[in-house]
Protein backbone atom coordinates (compact mmCIF):
# COMPACT_ATOMS: atom_id res chain seq x y z
CA UNK A 1 0.00 0.00 0.00
CA UNK A 2 1.45 3.38 -0.97
CA UNK A 3 0.79 6.61 0.88
CA UNK A 4 -0.96 9.36 -1.05
CA UNK A 5 1.24 12.44 -1.45
CA UNK A 6 -0.06 15.53 0.29
CA UNK A 7 -0.87 18.25 -2.23
CA UNK A 8 -0.05 21.76 -1.08
CA UNK A 9 -2.72 24.44 -1.40
CA UNK A 10 -2.38 26.41 -4.64
CA UNK A 11 -0.99 29.53 -2.94
CA UNK A 12 1.90 27.52 -1.46
CA UNK A 13 3.01 25.67 -4.59
CA UNK A 14 6.31 26.79 -6.12
CA UNK A 15 8.60 26.03 -9.01
CA UNK A 16 11.88 27.06 -7.42
CA UNK A 17 11.26 30.65 -6.34
CA UNK A 18 8.46 31.14 -8.86
CA UNK A 19 4.79 30.24 -8.51
CA UNK A 20 3.60 27.16 -10.35
CA UNK A 21 1.99 27.74 -13.75
CA UNK A 22 -1.57 27.43 -12.38
CA UNK A 23 -0.92 30.13 -9.75
CA UNK A 24 0.81 32.42 -12.24
CA UNK A 25 -2.15 32.02 -14.59
CA UNK A 26 -4.59 32.94 -11.80
CA UNK A 27 -2.49 35.99 -10.94
CA UNK A 28 -2.17 37.13 -14.54
CA UNK A 29 -5.77 36.56 -15.60
CA UNK A 30 -8.34 36.44 -12.82
CA UNK A 31 -6.59 37.86 -9.78
CA UNK A 32 -9.29 36.56 -7.39
CA UNK A 33 -9.84 32.80 -7.39
CA UNK A 34 -12.13 30.78 -5.14
CA UNK A 35 -10.20 27.79 -3.76
CA UNK A 36 -10.78 24.97 -1.30
CA UNK A 37 -8.65 24.89 1.82
CA UNK A 38 -7.30 21.81 3.61
CA UNK A 39 -9.84 22.58 6.36
CA UNK A 40 -12.84 22.02 4.11
CA UNK A 41 -13.68 25.71 3.92
CA UNK A 42 -13.73 27.68 0.70
CA UNK A 43 -11.52 30.79 0.52
CA UNK A 44 -10.46 33.40 -1.97
CA UNK A 45 -6.91 33.42 -3.28
CA UNK A 46 -6.22 37.09 -4.02
CA UNK A 47 -3.16 37.55 -6.21
CA UNK A 48 -2.77 41.24 -7.03
CA UNK A 49 -2.56 44.42 -4.96
CA UNK A 50 -5.54 46.09 -6.62
CA UNK A 51 -7.61 42.95 -6.09
CA UNK A 52 -6.65 42.91 -2.39
CA UNK A 53 -7.91 46.48 -2.07
CA UNK A 54 -11.16 45.52 -3.80
CA UNK A 55 -11.74 42.46 -1.59
CA UNK A 56 -11.03 44.36 1.62
CA UNK A 57 -13.42 47.14 0.58
CA UNK A 58 -16.30 44.84 -0.36
CA UNK A 59 -17.54 42.79 2.63
CA UNK A 60 -20.88 42.27 0.90
CA UNK A 61 -19.25 40.11 -1.79
CA UNK A 62 -16.26 38.79 0.18
CA UNK A 63 -17.82 38.14 3.56
CA UNK A 64 -16.17 36.04 6.25
CA UNK A 65 -19.51 35.84 8.03
CA UNK A 66 -21.11 34.10 5.06
CA UNK A 67 -18.49 31.34 4.81
CA UNK A 68 -20.01 28.11 6.11
CA UNK A 69 -17.78 25.74 8.04
CA UNK A 70 -18.08 21.94 8.18
CA UNK A 71 -21.09 20.96 10.27
CA UNK A 72 -22.61 24.47 10.38
CA UNK A 73 -25.52 23.46 8.18
CA UNK A 74 -26.84 21.25 11.01
CA UNK A 75 -26.66 24.04 13.62
CA UNK A 76 -29.43 26.38 14.65
CA UNK A 77 -28.88 30.14 15.11
CA UNK A 78 -28.04 29.85 18.83
CA UNK A 79 -25.48 27.09 18.22
CA UNK A 80 -23.89 29.10 15.42
CA UNK A 81 -23.70 32.20 17.62
CA UNK A 82 -21.97 30.19 20.39
CA UNK A 83 -19.53 28.70 17.91
CA UNK A 84 -18.66 32.12 16.45
CA UNK A 85 -18.39 33.93 19.81
CA UNK A 86 -14.93 35.39 20.14
CA UNK A 87 -13.99 34.57 16.54
CA UNK A 88 -13.01 37.98 15.17
CA UNK A 89 -12.28 36.54 11.73
CA UNK A 90 -15.92 35.53 11.30
CA UNK A 91 -17.21 39.11 11.40
CA UNK A 92 -17.42 41.80 8.74
CA UNK A 93 -17.53 45.58 9.16
CA UNK A 94 -18.92 47.33 11.07
CA UNK A 95 -18.89 44.63 13.81
CA UNK A 96 -15.35 43.52 12.92
CA UNK A 97 -14.15 47.13 13.04
CA UNK A 98 -15.74 47.70 16.46
CA UNK A 99 -14.18 44.54 17.90
CA UNK A 100 -10.79 45.23 16.34
CA UNK A 101 -10.74 48.74 17.86
CA UNK A 102 -11.35 47.21 21.28
CA UNK A 103 -8.41 44.82 20.85
CA UNK A 104 -5.90 47.16 19.19
CA UNK A 105 -4.45 48.52 22.47
CA UNK A 106 -3.52 44.97 23.47
CA UNK A 107 -1.27 44.55 20.41
CA UNK A 108 0.94 47.63 20.57
CA UNK A 109 4.69 47.40 19.97
CA UNK A 110 5.24 48.51 23.58
CA UNK A 111 3.02 45.69 24.89
CA UNK A 112 4.73 43.10 22.70
CA UNK A 113 8.16 44.26 23.89
CA UNK A 114 7.02 43.86 27.51
CA UNK A 115 5.85 40.32 26.69
CA UNK A 116 8.98 39.38 24.73
CA UNK A 117 10.86 37.78 27.68
CA UNK A 118 7.84 35.62 28.54
CA UNK A 119 7.31 34.68 24.88
CA UNK A 120 10.99 33.72 24.66
CA UNK A 121 10.55 31.55 27.75
CA UNK A 122 7.44 29.88 26.28
CA UNK A 123 9.27 29.14 23.01
CA UNK A 124 12.36 27.83 24.82
CA UNK A 125 10.23 25.54 26.99
CA UNK A 126 8.42 24.21 23.92
CA UNK A 127 11.73 23.57 22.13
CA UNK A 128 13.04 21.76 25.22
CA UNK A 129 9.87 19.64 25.31
CA UNK A 130 10.28 18.89 21.61
CA UNK A 131 13.88 17.79 22.17
CA UNK A 132 12.91 15.63 25.17
CA UNK A 133 10.23 13.94 23.06
CA UNK A 134 12.99 12.41 20.96
CA UNK A 135 12.88 11.46 17.30
CA UNK A 136 10.50 11.39 15.63
CA UNK A 137 8.63 14.14 17.48
CA UNK A 138 5.33 15.74 16.63
CA UNK A 139 6.05 19.43 15.88
CA UNK A 140 2.37 20.34 16.09
CA UNK A 141 1.87 18.69 19.49
CA UNK A 142 5.07 20.04 21.05
CA UNK A 143 5.38 23.45 19.41
CA UNK A 144 2.75 24.67 16.92
CA UNK A 145 -0.21 24.21 19.29
CA UNK A 146 1.21 25.12 22.68
CA UNK A 147 3.27 28.20 21.73
CA UNK A 148 0.50 30.34 20.19
CA UNK A 149 -2.01 29.13 22.80
CA UNK A 150 0.26 30.01 25.72
CA UNK A 151 1.24 33.36 24.20
CA UNK A 152 -2.44 34.26 23.75
CA UNK A 153 -3.17 33.18 27.35
CA UNK A 154 -0.31 35.38 28.50
CA UNK A 155 -1.52 38.28 26.38
CA UNK A 156 -5.06 38.02 27.72
CA UNK A 157 -4.06 37.27 31.31
CA UNK A 158 -5.81 33.89 31.21
CA UNK A 159 -4.28 31.04 33.25
CA UNK A 160 -2.88 28.15 31.23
Amino acid sequence: MTAKALELPLHMRRNGLNPVEELARARDSEGVVRVETPFGLPAYLVCRHEDVRQVLADPARFSSALTPFPGSEQMNADELAKMQAGQLIGFDPPEHTRLRRMLTPEFTVRRMRRLEPRITEIVQTALDDLERAGKPADLVEHFALPVPSLVICELLGVPQ
